[in-house]
């Protein structure tokens, strides 16, 4: 469930580090001094560093950033610091005056030069991956080169950095930011994981199939309905790991992700047999309906089923009879997935479903919505492709639903 202050006070802290940064800087000039061009570029090039470290900080998937706001918040706020260390790093040289006076240069003017250029390719190859049809075990390679940015950028700074080499209170503020990206990296690595074998698939559409794992040693680790996991699996499958929602209910003696196929990666899901093994990571999201009181509206496309398959699930077998709606759209009936078990749950009294396949009937628009009785009075969990979560959100707030009863996920690692 979300917490609604944390995010504010998540960018309270962010934002304070930048005011230090900023103090730090320029706490020995006159006012006069303060905004003169060069010392724009030293400030640019503290908030250049404190944006990187930042970077291992949100990508470090620490229970404590994510606990109440869901690891795609913080994913999306890591997409955003990224570009503002793309734009802060560039400015920093071309407002310290170094840009074309390449006989000054030293050995560690170069390895600065490196480190913006390494970026350059992170951030270009992140915002025009699908353009340049990087697929993403590529990008994820690509992405890797952060370490090595962090690398040159402590190099380039310690060396070059009069502020820091003079070892005055800018020093002990750059080795806090150092601090801070190794704590988030060590954070990552260590993070626990769970052993898991698939105990078998189940083909739920033509191009759904949902994996089976139990646990190698003692009982599923304790998550909610609609929270998801990072997951590698082992065998004749790219080790690679990916995130997959749980569409399993907690409680069950087995634990599923329910996969589309849409990719490479996804296809050779098949493939997988049993015994095989899979390395969890998680469980991770505020996406769920646990503990809250009702009624619920829930809003499936596509794919986007599976966290409300994992909580209607847990609402069934609990016997949680909270008046609950279901709004589902695929494109065709076939595409259909949990069509019985949906079905079944529903003549349990408490859930009335309706259906919309885009194909014939078009996308969501308010007369599908309007079909909910007391719209405005139910918590609405809202989750599918981008574009449409986009739409009928706008749609819900023109009926007068309030932003504050819409939750969505929408999770993307690039």
């Amino acid at each position: 469930m979300p917490n609604k202050s944390k995010p504010l006070v998540l960018l309270l802290i962010y934002l304070t580090l930048f005011v230090a940064g900023f103090l730090l800087v320029l706490y020995p000039f006159t006012y006069t001094a303060i905004f003169s061009t060069y010392n724009l570029g030293k400030i640019f090039g503290i908030w250049a560093f404190t944006c990187l470290c930042l970077q291992f900080v949100l990508s470090s998937r620490s229970k404590l950033l994510e606990k109440g706001v869901g690891l795609d918040t913080i994913m999306r706020f890591h997409s955003l610091n990224a570009k503002l260390l793309f734009v802060l790093a560039l400015c920093h040289p071309f407002l310290l005056g170094v840009v074309g006076n390449f006989e000054a240069y030293s050995l560690f003017h170069w390895i600065g030069a490196g480190a913006i250029l390494l970026l350059v390719l992170t951030v270009t190859t992140t915002l025009f991956s699908e353009k340049l049809k990087i697929n993403y075990e590529h990008w994820k390679i690509i992405h890797k080169s952060a370490y090595f940015i962090l690398a040159l950028g402590f190099i380039h700074s310690f060396f070059l950095g009069s502020d820091i080499s003079a070892r005055g209170p800018v020093f002990y503020w750059w080795l806090f930011l150092l601090v801070l990206a190794l704590w988030g990296i060590l954070t990552r690595v260590m993070r626990k994981k769970y052993e898991f074998e698939v105990i078998g698939l189940v083909r739920e559409t033509h191009n759904v199939r949902s994996v089976l794992l139990k646990p190698l040693k003692g009982r599923i680790f304790n998550f909610k309905p609609g929270q998801f996991a990072f997951v590698r699996f082992f065998g004749d499958i790219s080790p690679e790991e990916h995130h997959f929602t749980i569409s399993s209910s907690p409680g069950e003696k087995y634990l599923s992700f329910s996969i589309k196929e849409f990719g490479d990666y996804t296809l050779s899901i098949s493939k997988l047999k049993k015994k095989d093994k899979a390395l969890l990571d998680g469980p991770y999201g505020a996406f769920t309906n646990a503990g809250l009181p009702g009624p619920f509206l829930f809003i499936a496309g596509g794919i986007g089923i599976t966290p409300i398959m994992s909580m209607l699930r847990y609402m069934s077998k609990n016997k949680i009879m909270k008046d609950s709606v279901l709004l589902y759209t695929q494109k065709t009936k076939k595409d259909l997935v949990f069509d019985r078990e949906i079905k079944s749950i529903a003549k349990e009294g408490w859930l009335k479903v309706y259906y919309r396949f885009t194909e014939k009937e078009g996308h969501i628009d308010r007369s599908f919505l309007e079909k909910v009785k007391e719209i405005k009075s139910r918590k609405i969990f809202l989750v599918g492709p981008s574009q449409m979560i986009k739409d009928t959100k706008i749609l819900l707030l023109a009926m007068g639903v309030s932003s504050e009863k819409i939750q969505t996920e929408q999770f993307a690692l690039r």
